[in-house]
């Protein structure tokens, strides 16, 4: 490995440590810009043995990981229990990179950690060892975990494992009685890319925890299908706050193509809603469609706009035009 590769994998570090005018930083990079080099293994070896500042210690786990030395495997054990939920995820993940047995048995504990994505890392990291046994373990975590956490943080690992083999063990609990556990799953069956699980995801956006009607709103807002945004400009018309309306807005800025013509009527009507928040919703979302041939309602808008509400929606609804005006 040449020195441009080496600085390369240190970049995020040295980059976090240039301004911290701490000496043992300071130290580091002299060191590491010395001729000749020194071996950045030792370096970070010796590093991590002293830092205290969660953020540095988070590159410097990381680091470890892009060299994926087996060196660092005592060093990275020792991170696994620090306090900072980001060190022990990023050591998790940098264990996951180096080829070597003794890993397994560092990371399974892992998987009951209170963090999920501590917890997901650690199921990523496993799958590579152990495939379908991993797979075994999780549902089983999911099935049978000892709190809600667990039961989380294994839906939440399912989900970033992703494919279909995992859906059927997701959509199994979906109707669990935890909120924690069915937000995880909801966001998990976004990601499987299933139009399939459409129906079952949508009996979620009416319910009366409002986490879950985000999560399942969210969810639906990572499809493409024509169902999906359905769905969501349905949504649309009784929303309960403003992070469901964001939430939506987000789902339709994927899903909403200039081609879905008998939609958008339904998203221009909007901007003669009597709920400001409605119309500037309605604003952003034609912003991201990209016809000009909507430019006039938005004019429109804008001039019926009352003065105390030029501020934020007279803001959205020149931005709008700006996008479509550029755009074309």
């Amino acid at each position: 490995m040449d020195q441009r590769e080496i600085y390369e994998k240190l970049r995020p570090l040295i980059d976090t440590m240039t301004f911290s005018g701490e000496e043992r930083h300071i130290s580091f990079l002299s060191r590491i810009f010395s001729t000749p080099m020194e071996d950045p293994v030792i370096l970070l070896v010796e590093l991590a043995e002293v830092e205290t500042d969660p953020m540095i210690k988070s590159k410097v786990v990381m680091a470890m990981g892009d060299f994926a030395d087996k060196r660092f495997i005592a060093s990275l054990k020792r991170f696994l229990a620090d306090d900072d939920d980001r060190v022990r995820a990023n050591t998790v993940e940098s264990l996951g990179k180096i080829k070597d047995p003794a890993v397994v048995n560092l990371l399974t504990p892992m998987l009951e950690d209170s963090n999920n994505r501590v917890v997901a890392n650690s199921a990523m990291a496993l799958w590579k060892f152990g495939g379908l046994r991993m797979l075994n373990t999780l549902v089983e975590m999911l099935e049978k975990g000892k709190n809600e956490k667990i039961q989380a943080s294994a839906a939440f690992a399912l989900g970033e494992i992703g494919g279909m083999q995992v859906v059927p063990h997701l959509m199994k609990h979906l109707d669990s009685p935890h909120e924690m556990v069915r937000t995880n799953i909801l966001r998990a069956l976004g990601k499987s890319g299933d139009e399939k699980m459409l129906p079952s995801i949508k009996a979620n956006i009416y319910s009366q925890n409002m986490k879950i009607r985000e999560s399942a709103l969210e969810a639906i807002g990572k499809f493409t299908a024509r169902t999906a945004t359905e769905i969501l400009v349905e949504a649309l018309e009784v929303p309960e706050n403003q992070n469901i309306i964001e939430t939506i807005i987000r789902g339709l800025a994927n899903s909403l193509k200039p081609e879905m013509v008998e939609l958008i009527p339904q998203i221009v009507v909007f901007l003669k809603d009597e709920k400001e928040t409605l119309r500037i919703a309605a604003a952003r979302i034609i912003g991201n469609i990209g016809e000009p041939a909507l430019i006039p309602s938005l004019k429109s808008a804008l001039k019926a706009a009352a003065a105390e509400e030029r501020n934020e929606l007279g803001k959205a609804l020149k931005e709008a035009i700006e996008k479509l005006n550029f755009g074309n």
